[in-house]
């Protein structure tokens, strides 16, 4: 994954833009030191960021039968508007049992084709 590609994953969540563009004056401003966060993951898919988490839960949900398509459908809507809000009404669409179970198959230890480590060349 490239970085203009999670640049624009980034910012098609509601206000991220706005604040991305402060961070870069900052860091060039010199003010400020940039830390690898989570997103750092997503360079060898590691691990996904908001967008592609809730794609892949609102697929896991409707592959449960716990949501109809048409509810997918929604929550596919308003996850880039409302992603706390769509994951928890997910959470309790499905039950627990089900959301921990996405969450550990999502977030599980996975090796990265460029390191054959669980870190990126970000990192």
């Amino acid at each position: 994954m490239n970085p203009q590609y999670i640049e624009k994953e980034i910012k098609k969540i509601t206000g991220n833009e706005a604040v991305l563009e402060e961070l870069y004056k900052v860091l060039e401003s010199g003010e400020a030191i940039a830390l690898v966060g989570a997103g750092a993951s997503a360079e060898a898919d590691l691990w996904p960021l908001w967008n592609k988490f809730l794609e892949e839960f609102v697929k896991y949900s409707l592959k449960s039968g716990k949501i109809s398509q048409e509810e997918a459908d929604f929550f596919l809507r308003q996850a880039p508007q409302t992603p706390l809000e769509t994951a928890q009404q997910l959470r309790n669409k499905i039950g627990d049992p089900l959301y921990f179970e996405y969450i550990q198959e999502t977030f599980k230890d996975k090796i990265s084709p460029h390191t054959d480590g669980a870190y990126t060349r970000t990192h």
